[in-house]
């Protein structure tokens, strides 16, 4: 109970430190609402005199831009990754080595606590710009399941889990790098790609979408998109097992490498 209550202080004071900065907190649901009408200007050419592409009307892509970008927007572990790299660089590391603290949990009580404050922001933009479209055309947007946003909750927080223990993985790099940089942004674009937030994946050959579902990538925005629209219940229970797996395997990974490369840590005295 007392490691649960360092924990979750990490987390409080993680999501104070976000409120405190909030301008980029807004600045990034913003960006979120930018993305989502520059996808609605370009599908809505795409769409003319097209009844369905993939299988998706407009109103259902203009639905999953909304779900998708958002809900991809939650992520706040990249950032967290980051500045574990640089105190590892920095000779800060130290203090969780000094604290009994264990680096893996403070890593994920620190990504859950800014998130929360990401979600909030993404919630109160998506709603504003849901609003937006059906004062504009209530054909713009596809009517979203219960159920599904139901079955949507527990899926994209597997998948934020799986995202941020390879956040985690990728900070700890800088044991054994100098930077990281490289290594984050060739991470970020494929991981974007993969969770289809970029282009949804149903528009992708048969070959490929079925290797994807096999990752858990497709949690991040892709799946909780097609389940709010009420599509891909019928293989609710094996997806929900195979992101479990994957955050059971990923955990593991997670603590391997870091046995392997914290022996490489120095600082003055150590």
């Amino acid at each position: 109970m007392r490691a649960a209550n360092a924990y979750f202080a990490v987390a409080r004071t993680a999501l104070s430190d976000r409120l405190a900065w909030r301008a980029d907190v807004f600045l990034g649901a913003g960006m979120g609402a930018a993305r989502v009408g520059l996808a609605l200007v370009l599908w809505t050419a795409v769409f003319a005199g097209r009844e369905s592409i993939g299988g998706m009307g407009l109103g259902t892509m203009a639905s999953y831009y909304l779900i998708a970008v958002f809900a991809y927007q939650l992520d706040q572990s990249s950032a967290v990754s980051s500045e574990l790299a640089g105190e590892i660089r920095s000779g800060r590391f130290g203090k969780y080595l000094a604290r009994p603290v264990d680096p893996l949990a403070w890593f994920l009580a620190a990504a859950c606590g800014r998130s929360l404050v990401q979600a909030a922001a993404a919630l109160g933009a998506a709603l504003a710009l849901g609003l937006a479209c059906i004062l504009v055309d209530p054909a713009y947007l596809a009517p979203a399941s219960a159920l599904g946003l139901a079955a949507a909750l527990p899926v994209l927080a597997l998948g934020l889990l799986c995202l941020a223990l390879v956040n985690y993985m990728t900070g700890i790099l800088a044991f054994a790098f100098q930077d990281i940089g490289a290594f984050q942004i060739g991470k970020n674009c494929v991981v974007e790609f993969l969770s289809g937030a970029l282009l949804p994946l149903a528009l992708l050959p048969s070959g490929a979408r079925e290797a994807l579902e096999l990752t858990p990538f497709p949690a991040l925005a892709s799946l909780p998109a097609e389940l709010i629209l009420g599509r891909g219940l019928e293989g609710y229970g094996r997806e929900l097992a195979l992101l479990a797996l994957w955050a059971l395997g990923l955990w593991a990974c997670a603590r391997a490498l870091y046995a392997s490369l914290s022996g490489r840590y120095e600082e003055m005295g150590s």
